[in-house]
């Protein structure tokens, strides 16, 4: 799991974003070895709900650190399927 550094704790603080939460979201992108998520992807590797996740991505699409990049429909019917891209990086400046 994704270790506590300072830069994590300064990225906190500065995104009012709790560390745990920043901790969480590092280690799906280091299992699945992409930062382009969906809220499915987060629900799997988290063990929580669909709806849960999609609240973790709207608080991080919030402040800036995650971006909508595509939506993919698998099929004919129903709501597309949300990508976006995690880039905490971006709120570090």
């Amino acid at each position: 799991m994704t270790e506590e550094t300072p830069e994590l704790q300064r990225l906190s603080e500065k995104l009012n974003i709790s560390l745990l939460l920043i901790q969480k979201v590092l280690s799906v992108i280091e299992k699945t070895n992409t930062n382009e998520l969906s809220s499915a992807d987060i629900a799997l590797h988290l063990d929580i709900t669909i709806r849960s996740s999609n609240r973790i991505l709207n608080e991080l699409e919030s402040k800036g650190v995650a971006e909508l990049i595509y939506k993919k429909h698998e099929k004919l019917r129903g709501r597309p399927k949300k990508f976006y891209k995690i880039n905490f990086h971006q709120g570090e400046s």
